[in-house]
């Protein structure tokens, strides 16, 4: 304790500019850590995190009361902390969503000037506090390094602040390091130029776009739409033609594809070309009712896959799949659980019965199998869109 005393004893003695640096440096570290960013339901991939912000959405949403006098309910979920999140917080919102661009699609505001992003209220909350302790030390670490710096500069000469050479090259230093992902990201968007000029009418793709540059920088911003030269090309969906080569070739380009869905039909051939994105998590399988009618009116001398093709699949690195289809039995849904990386299974209309889904989820407990949609005989009608909603389970039993 006494050492410590000695250390934070040193903070009487830093110069005046170290201080006011110090300060401004802390603007942005507060602006970075402690608003909060709307939070949307996840896609294919759900941590345990995530399953937490589905519990307050729901939590939240149980405490919304049921009247018909107001016009519109809804719960809004901010997230706060970096580079770990320590708090989120559910807001019920009545009326019309409020018009803050960075929550819609107005592409305007910036996100920390509103107060709703300011964790003053919620009506309900989860708080972490070893993520909070994370982020103070991260905060105090990098102030501390700022300090550091400022200070050492000025000790080294005479105790007045001279502009040297070397200051413009650690300026120099600096400016590079902020720009650099810049650079990079701007460079990523020049390989992705070829998947962007193939047509949708021509080729059949079409393309997704999510934000991939720095958390910090996004929450900096206030406004991840400021940053559109750090916006990649994360899902593609694919209906293959008969030039499917090239256009799954395109798809190498894209090193931030995390996400393909196939209409349609599936060329075998493919399939080794999708193994070498190392950072594929979903692979949304045809339609096979589609797929086989397909083949028969082509005459497509390919050879498409069906689901006695699934054991291909095992040298894909996906964590999730989704299937959509009468042609999907319960022993196919199971060789898809034995993939080494798999995690989460959708299921749309699928033959799948209720036993046979428990089953499934007795014997595979590390996998999570999610309904979609389901019809036939004897089967309950089950309607979700898990980009919107949350996702909707069954029951472990019957």
């Amino acid at each position: 304790m006494k050492y410590l005393w000695q250390r934070l004893s040193l903070l009487k003695h830093l110069h005046g500019a170290t201080w006011c640096t110090m300060l401004l440096a802390a603007v942005p570290l507060v602006l970075i850590m402690v608003p909060g960013e709307e939070v949307w339901d996840s896609g294919n991939e759900i941590s345990a995190w995530q399953e937490s912000l589905q519990d307050l959405r729901k939590s939240t949403s149980d405490l919304t009361p049921r009247f018909p006098d107001f016009f519109f309910l809804d719960v809004d979920l901010y997230e706060h902390g970096w580079p770990i999140p320590y708090m989120a917080r559910g807001v019920i919102r009545e009326g019309v969503p409020p018009q803050y661009g960075f929550l819609t699609d107005s592409y305007k505001g910036i996100g920390w000037i509103y107060a709703e992003t300011w964790p003053f209220f919620a009506d309900k909350r989860i708080f972490r506090g070893w993520a909070l302790a994370v982020d103070l030390a991260v905060g105090l670490l990098f102030l501390g390094i700022v300090g550091a710096v400022i200070e050492w500069r000025i000790r080294s000469g005479d105790g007045r602040w001279r502009f040297r050479l070397f200051d413009a090259f650690l300026i120099t230093a600096v400016l590079a390091l902020f720009l650099a992902p810049f650079a990079y990201h701007a460079h990523v968007q020049r390989l992705e130029a070829p998947v962007l000029l193939l047509s949708l009418e021509e080729n059949g793709i079409e393309r997704d776009f999510a934000y991939h540059g720095p958390v910090w920088l996004r929450k900096l911003a206030g406004n991840k739409f400021f940053l559109r030269s750090m916006f990649h090309i994360d899902a593609v969906t694919i209906d293959p033609s008969d030039n499917w080569q090239e256009e799954f070739a395109q798809l190498e380009k894209c090193p931030y594809l995390n996400e393909v869905t196939i209409n349609h039909w599936l060329p075998l051939g493919a399939i080794p070309i999708l193994e070498r994105n190392q950072n594929l998590k979903h692979l949304g399988l045809p339609d096979l009712g589609i797929a086989d009618m397909l083949r028969k009116e082509q005459g497509d001398p390919h050879e498409p896959f069906h689901a006695e093709h699934i054991v291909r699949l095992k040298s894909l690195k996906v964590t999730s799949i989704s299937v959509n289809g009468l042609g999907y039995q319960a022993r196919h849904i199971r060789q898809i659980a034995e993939l080494p990386t798999i995690q989460t299974i959708w299921l749309s209309n699928t033959l799948v019965s209720g036993d046979e889904l428990t089953s499934l989820r007795r014997d595979y407990p590390h996998v999570t199998f999610i309904i979609k949609s389901n019809y036939g005989p004897g089967k309950p009608i089950l309607w979700t869109d898990p980009r919107i909603d949350v996702p909707v389970k069954l029951p472990t039993s019957q």
